[in-house]
């Protein structure tokens, strides 16, 4: 005859098993965490908006079932209900971890080799600068576009190392077309001053140079466009027309034992006055200089 508490005994030895691992999924969900956080605060990466979401709910929802748990507000009284709570509990936690953790970590943005800090574009007409002799800036009535360049070599996972930059692109949109002007060479190093030309610099189009850890330099980078390709007054027309100008540079950075080729990119548009474009409408045709200034 079979003992007469046995399945009160069962029914205990379940619970065990059930405390057991209920125990073994609090504390491996804070191993999750702790290790998290750790691995956050040890590479200290760039997380964009849906990452910080995703790890707010995380941290909030994981902290707050611990909480509770540690606190016996998960005990419900009963046999069947309670187990079944804690059965769906369970499952929550697991599939959150098991979902958000991917989304976090697939979406963390790489953080930048060199910070760059630009300042007011100038555009004006190419047959008004005067840089050391390069027939490809001496073509008629062709645009040139400056760049202040505040560049910093940046820490990488908490090592400061040295950054290159190394490529770069202008793009103006003119109507419904997208011209691109190469990176041509640098024009000043020092603001404001305008002789101080870096002719030593080799006029390619595809220029690195370094910037020593945790220091910062000041270039101001020539982009120009060939006659074939935008004319000063296609530029001046189409402000004309429209009021405004896109301008979008590319550049591409590197870092020693880094990410190579990470993009980063600033918009701005110019927004002349009327007049002033009046003006440079009937005097295109002979060179002269004609800033328009655009805050980025």
């Amino acid at each position: 005859m079979a003992p007469r508490y046995q399945h009160h005994h069962r029914t205990r030895d379940f619970g065990r098993v059930l405390d057991h691992a209920e125990r073994i999924v609090r504390l491996v969900l804070s191993l999750v965490i702790v290790t998290l956080l750790l691995w956050l605060c040890w590479t200290d990466p760039v997380l964009s908006a849906n990452s910080q979401i995703y790890l707010k709910a995380l941290m909030a929802f994981a902290l707050a079932v611990l909480m509770a748990s540690m606190a016996g507000m998960l005990e419900i009284e009963g046999k069947s209900p309670g187990w079944i709570f804690r059965a769906a509990g369970g499952c929550a936690i697991f599939a959150l971890v098991w979902f958000t953790l991917p989304a976090i970590v697939g979406s963390l943005e790489r953080r930048a080799a060199a910070e760059l800090r630009m300042e007011s574009f100038e555009l004006f007409d190419i047959r008004s600068m005067e840089p050391p002799g390069d027939p490809r800036v001496q073509a008629v009535a062709g645009v040139a576009v400056t760049v202040p360049l505040d560049i910093s070599a940046t820490s990488r996972f908490n090592v400061a190392q040295p950054a290159w930059v190394h490529g770069a692109m202008l793009h103006i949109r003119v109507g419904h077309d997208t011209v691109k002007l190469p990176w041509l060479y640098f024009v000043r190093h020092v603001p404001g001053k305008q002789n101080s030309w870096l002719s030593s610099d080799p006029l390619t189009t595809a220029q690195t140079f370094a910037v020593a850890a945790e220091t910062h330099q000041y270039r101001e980078v020539l982009f120009a466009s060939s006659p074939q390709q935008l004319n000063w007054g296609q530029v001046i027309r189409h402000m004309e027309k429209t009021g405004t100008l896109e301008l979008t540079v590319f550049w591409q950075t590197r870092q020693e034992r880094g990410a190579v080729g990470i993009e980063q990119s600033c918009r701005t548009a110019v927004k002349p006055d009327r007049a002033t474009v009046r003006a440079v409408l009937r005097r295109f045709r002979n060179p002269g200089r004609y800033v328009f200034n655009c805050a980025t």
